[in-house]
């Protein structure tokens, strides 16, 4: 349901409306938000991204699937961190130590997008946030 709204308020109306129109430059968008459900994992920049922590399934160390049904899996948790894609596209070496200003710059952008859309891991539920439309079964 998040998804759904992030893409048609974030993507549509803001990339895709000023192309309509006729002015394409209105429609590079800077800024990417990386949301599962209604978490908020990332903000992209340009080449920077700040991972945020959070938890995930992961397989690793664990059975593998048989006879068409998945292997189990266990909860891990990512601490979080920030990479220069240009430089590291894979995400291996968190550099934050390095550039305190520009994780400074990623999570003022977060806060403003959690004030908006909201993010179920911080606590915030958004000030456009709202439930999804339903259809009156008749």
């Amino acid at each position: 349901m998040m998804i759904q709204r992030i893409f048609i308020k974030l993507f549509l109306w803001s990339s895709l409306w000023p192309l309509l129109k006729g002015n394409g430059k209105d429609a590079v968008r800077e800024v990417f938000y990386c949301y599962s459900g209604t978490n908020l994992k990332a903000v992209r920049k340009g080449n920077w991204k700040l991972v945020f922590p959070h938890t995930y399934n992961s397989n690793v160390g664990s059975e593998v699937g048989k006879d068409g049904w998945p292997g189990s899996t266990i909860k891990s948790k990512y601490e979080g961190g920030l990479y220069n894609l240009r430089r590291d596209p894979g995400e291996r070496y968190d550099i934050s130590r390095e550039h305190p200003g520009m994780v400074s710059e990623l999570e003022g952008l977060a806060a403003q997008m959690r004030l908006t859309l909201g993010d179920s891991s911080s606590g915030i539920d958004g000030k456009e946030n709202r439930s999804p439309s339903r259809v009156n079964k008749w």
